[in-house]
C-alpha cells in the first residue's frame, strides 16, 4: 500500500527523467528513513533540452538508494547514491 503511493509521489516528482517506476521496484523503511529504487528505465527525451552532439538511445539506471534522515530531516543532508548506470548514445 505504502509503496504505491511513495511510487506515485515519486513518478510525479522524476517524470522528466525516468519513466514509469512500479511499485515492484520500490523498497521503502519508514522507520530507517530509507528508500531504494531498482532497474529503472531512463527517458529518452532525458538529455533533449542540453545542447549535445548526441542523443539518448537507450538508458538504464540499476539502482537509488536514498537515506533520508526522518528525525533530524531539516539539519541534517540527504543522502542519494545511483549506481549501475548505463546509456546507449547515439
Amino acid at each position: 500500500m505504502i509503496s504505491s503511493i511513495v511510487a506515485k509521489i515519486l513518478n510525479r516528482t522524476l517524470d522528466s527523467f525516468i519513466d514509469n517506476i512500479k511499485s515492484d521496484q520500490l523498497n521503502i523503511s519508514l522507520f530507517k528513513g530509507t528508500v531504494n529504487l531498482k532497474d529503472l528505465s531512463l527517458k529518452k527525451t532525458v538529455l533533449d533540452n542540453l545542447p549535445l552532439p548526441f542523443r539518448l538511445e537507450y538508458g538504464y539506471v540499476g539502482k537509488i538508494y536514498m537515506d533520508i534522515p526522518i528525525t533530524n530531516i531539516g539539519s541534517s543532508p540527504v543522502k542519494i547514491e545511483i549506481s549501475d548506470v548505463f546509456a546507449f548514445l547515439k
